[in-house]
């Protein structure tokens, strides 16, 4: 584990935008069609695990050296995802930096085996993958970094402690909650689907969106609650030591961007953050601090009897998140911005940078 005067543990997520220009007259297949695509040529180049259970939505594998490659959609827009990356967790920058090198290759090698692949099935076209942040209808995505540090020094830790004890009849109910949608969906659909057969008519899937948003508002209170207590407890140290340094660190490590008015900016990411730490469950919200990890925790307690990730929650140290980051084919730039923050990490954790400079928000 990473404390004091050593160095913490570092992952690299990168998520890579999917480019397919069909050949003339051919269709072009959603993305996720083209990540099975991209998944079975990695299979001819390395060996893969599927994550599966009940809780793999972003249909997981992991590659032989402990990282990973998973497809991130909204499941309103399956067809529309990304291929996210992510390197095994590193001792140090410099390990990391090789790993995510490493990743960005094996994909390169990949991509021209996928192609191949989808013009047997009837795709043929020229398929590539973007290591950017922005896309030209102003989606943005991306590099995320992830550190270890502890959740939060003395008495600070024993409140966190405190207030998990606190949230944990808001996440039993919120489990149940979760449990009754599945059954409601099941008590209507099953026979709908039943009748729908015997009759011949066309069976109506439930709306993703809908979905989505009943289970957001069931498991409302916990993700509320947890979020308050993160904000006001949960990496007080690094957030007050570091703001100042992430906002100007895109300095020297943006990838630089246009924007449609035409103006030049240093960083593909930072115009589209509008806070300091994640308030709410919300796409449309973008932090230099996410907490997302936290969030996901206890959203999977109804899949885990054993309560696996919630017990996590009380460890000393956590993975803290910084969605401040652009992704980069500059190996200086990316070996500045992980080591930098490592280095600063590990002098905050020291208690050498209470004096650091602030983010006038």
């Amino acid at each position: 584990m990473s404390g004091p005067g050593s160095a913490p543990l570092v992952g690299l997520e990168t998520e890579y935008a999917i480019r397919f220009s069909p050949a003339p007259g051919a269709p072009r297949p959603g993305n996720d069609v083209i990540y099975q695509a991209i998944i079975k040529a990695l299979g001819q180049l390395v060996v893969l695990r599927a994550a599966g259970g009940l809780g793999d939505v972003q249909r997981r594998y992991f590659l032989e050296n402990g990282g990973s490659i998973s497809y991130e959609f909204y499941p309103w827009a399956a067809g529309d995802g990304l291929v996210e990356g992510a390197t095994p967790e590193c001792h140090g920058a410099a390990e990391a930096l090789v790993y995510q090198r490493a990743q960005d290759r094996l994909l390169e090698r990949a991509t021209p085996i996928a192609a191949r692949m989808l013009a047997v099935d009837g795709y043929p076209g020229t398929l590539g993958l973007l290591k950017n942040c922005r896309d030209a209808e102003g989606h943005v995505y991306g590099a995320q970094e992830n550190y270890e540090v502890e959740i939060a020094p003395g008495l600070w830790r024993l409140a966190w402690w405190s207030g998990l004890i606190a949230l944990a009849p808001a996440i039993v109910l919120a489990a149940l909650g979760q449990w009754l949608v599945v059954v409601v969906l099941i008590v209507v659909f099953v026979p709908w689907a039943i009748v729908s057969g015997l009759t011949d008519r066309p069976l109506a899937e439930p709306d993703p969106r809908v979905v989505e948003r009943v289970v957001r508002a069931v498991s409302w209170p916990q993700t509320a609650s947890l979020l308050a207590l993160t904000r006001w407890v949960a990496f007080r140290r690094e957030r007050h030591a570091l703001s100042a340094f992430l906002a100007s660190r895109p300095i020297l490590t943006g990838a630089g961007t246009l924007l449609d008015d035409g103006r030049f900016v240093l960083s593909e990411k930072a115009p589209s953050i509008n806070s300091v730490i994640r308030t709410r469950v919300d796409p449309k919200q973008r932090s230099v601090f996410e907490v997302g990890n936290l969030v996901k925790a206890v959203l999977r307690v109804p899949l885990q009897p054993d309560l696996a990730d919630w017990r996590g929650l009380f460890r000393k140290h956590q993975r803290l998140q910084l969605g401040l980051a652009d992704s980069n084919m500059c190996e200086t730039a990316e070996a500045l911005r992980v080591g930098t923050t490592a280095l600063l990490l590990r002098v905050a954790a020291d208690g050498a940078l209470d004096d650091a400079p602030q983010v006038d928000v």
